[in-house]
C-alpha cells in the first residue's frame, strides 16, 4: 500500500506517515512473497513445459516433473500468503484510521459518528473520507485558536 505524499498538507503526511511506519514490517513482507512468488511460478512453469513437451518423451525423469510441479506450489502458496498480507495491511491501516477518528479532540461526536459510519458503508474509499476527516479537524482546530 503506497501512499503518496505528494501535495498534501503537513498535518496529512504526517498521519498518513503513521500509518505506513505502522505497515511497513508486512509490507516488506508482502513484496518478498509476492516477488518469490512470482519469480517460483515463472520457473516451475517454463521448466515443466520444457520437460513435457520440448523434451523426447523416454528421456523426462518424473523426479524433475515432481520437482518442478513442487516449485509452483510452494510459488502459488507464496501468492496466496501475500494476498492475505495484504488484507492484514488493509485491516491494520483501518483499524489505525478508526481509532484516530475516535481519538479526535476536535470534532463533534455526531461527526465523528458520520465518518466512521462512511468508512463502514464504503470501504475502498477509508483513505478519502480520512483526509476529509483529518481537513475538516484542522480546520475546526484552527477556528478553535483563533
Amino acid at each position: 500500500m503506497k501512499i503518496e505524499l505528494g501535495n498534501r498538507p503537513a498535518f496529512i503526511e504526517e498521519e498518513l506517515k503513521k500509518i505506513q511506519a505502522q505497515v511497513l514490517p508486512l509490507l516488506k513482507k508482502n513484496s518478498t512473497f509476492s516477488t518469490l512468488s512470482f519469480m517460483l511460478i515463472i520457473f516451475s512453469l517454463m521448466n515443466l513445459i520444457y520437460l513435457m513437451f520440448m523434451q523426447p518423451s523416454g528421456t523426462t525423469s518424473k523426479v524433475s516433473i515432481g520437482f518442478f510441479a513442487l516449485t509452483g506450489a510452494l510459488g502459488m502458496a507464496l501468492s496466496k500468503e501475500s494476498k492475505l498480507l495484504n488484507k492484514e495491511i488493509l485491516k491494520n491501516s483501518r483499524v489505525y484510521i478508526e481509532k484516530r477518528i475516535q481519538s479526535g479532540i476536535y470534532l463533534s461526536d455526531q461527526r465523528k459518528a458520520a465518518y466512521q459510519k462512511q468508512i463502514a458503508e464504503q470501504p475502498v474509499l477509508v483513505m478519502k473520507h480520512f483526509i476529509e476527516f483529518l481537513a475538516e479537524e484542522e480546520r475546526t482546530k484552527k477556528r478553535m485558536n483563533s
